[in-house]
């Protein structure tokens, strides 16, 4: 098995998240612009999604590419409990470059959102994200306002193969999480946890892995709990 192997089943079955992680998350801000933190620490979520879902909200670090993008990323159990726990959907920054967002929900079928913003948007992806490998292993290319691309993005799916009949791309998408971003939703059986790795396409220079970091802000838990009790409240009134 190798390292990175056994990273990711660490990061899927020990999950443990205490008081003091729980600390340390952010409410929701529907923005990227707040500074960020990495952290070594399983987290919990920081930031809820229009229809409900919980999900995190990363930035890339400071470095040598011309653009950092704002990363928000779900992974959550379908359908949807009316209530999410927060305890069951963690994130894995030991390795900034490589986030793993794992669910330890009972559920065998999963939805993950993903969604990037950058200055001024104009963000292109691809209608169909291809089927993992039998490794659990994918990859496409985001283009920018130009038709250039942009982003090529890698994900791990694991542990387990995913199977393949199961990957399905959600049509029509969720609602943008606020208007700047763009990204996909779509859903798959069996595996608990996704890896993702963004690479930089610099022109006329070479490419720039980027490297992730958590929003901290002390009362996530809170406003997600407010925003799930919003949302619990509107769908008792559309009845």
């Amino acid at each position: 098995m190798s390292a990175f192997d056994r990273r990711f089943l660490r990061s899927v079955v020990s999950p443990s998240v205490g008081l003091r992680a729980a600390m340390r998350v952010v409410p929701m801000l529907g923005v990227f612009t707040a500074a960020a933190v990495a952290h070594a620490d399983p987290l919990v979520p920081n930031f809820v999604f229009p229809d409900g879902s919980l999900g995190f909200e990363m930035v890339a670090s400071a470095g040598p590419a011309p653009i950092n993008p704002g990363v928000l990323v779900g992974l959550n159990p379908q359908p949807l409990p009316p209530f999410p726990n927060p305890q069951d959907l963690t994130l894995n920054l030991g390795d900034p470059t490589g986030p793993i967002a794992s669910n330890a929900n009972a559920s065998s079928t999963f939805e993950l959102q993903w969604w990037l913003s950058v200055p001024g948007g104009g963000l292109s992806f691809p209608s169909e994200i291809p089927v993992p490998d039998a490794n659990g292993n994918t990859q496409f290319t985001v283009d920018g306002s130009g038709g250039n691309p942009l982003f090529d993005v890698s994900f791990h799916v694991g542990p387990g193969p995913v199977d393949p009949t199961s990957w399905v791309m959600l049509n029509p998408q969720p609602l943008p999480p606020f208007p700047a971003a763009q990204g996909f939703a779509l859903q798959f059986g069996d595996p608990t946890a996704v890896e993702f790795q963004i690479t930089e396409i610099v022109p006329n220079g070479a490419p720039v892995v980027l490297s992730f970091s958590f929003v901290p802000e002390p009362s996530a838990l809170l406003s997600i709990g407010m925003g799930l009790a919003a949302l619990a409240a509107a769908r008792s009134r559309a009845r």
